[in-house]
C-alpha cells in the first residue's frame, strides 16, 4: 500500500481518536466552558496540524526510529498544547493535559491498527 493512503488512513484514526478523548476529557474529567463546535474543531485542527510533520518531515531529519518517535512525539504534544491554548483558551496546564492524553491515545491506537 502508497506510503500516502497509509498517511490518509493514520490522519483519519488520529482525528477520530483524538477529537473524541479530547471531547471526554474537556467535558467530563476538567469540565471545559468550551462550546461542542470549538472542541471539535480543535481536536481537528491539532491532529491536522501536526500528523503531517511525523510522517512527513521528521522521517527525512531523524533517521533514527527511537529518535524520531520520542522527538517527534515531544514536539507534537508541545505544538498541539499551544494550540490548545490559543483555540479552547485554557491555561498551560489544561493544554498540555489535552495535548499529552489525545496523542497517547491515537498513538496506542496507531500501534493497534498499523
Amino acid at each position: 500500500m502508497d506510503y500516502e493512503i497509509l498517511f490518509l488512513k493514520a490522519l483519519a484514526i488520529t482525528v477520530l481518536v483524538e477529537t473524541l478523548v479530547l471531547l471526554l476529557i474537556a467535558r467530563l474529567a476538567l469540565k471545559s466552558p468550551a462550546s461542542l463546535f470549538r472542541l471539535i474543531f480543535a481536536g481537528i485542527i491539532c491532529s491536522a496540524a501536526t500528523l503531517p510533520y511525523l510522517w512527513f518531515i521528521f522521517p527525512r531529519i531523524l533517521h533514527d526510529r527511537t529518535a524520531m518517535i520520542v522527538i517527534g512525539e515531544l514536539s507534537v504534544v508541545l505544538a498541539e498544547a499551544g494550540l490548545y491554548l490559543l483555540i479552547l483558551g485554557v491555561d498551560w496546564k489544561k493544554a498540555f493535559i489535552f495535548s499529552a492524553c489525545c496523542n497517547s491515545a491515537s498513538m496506542a491506537a496507531g500501534l493497534l491498527v498499523f
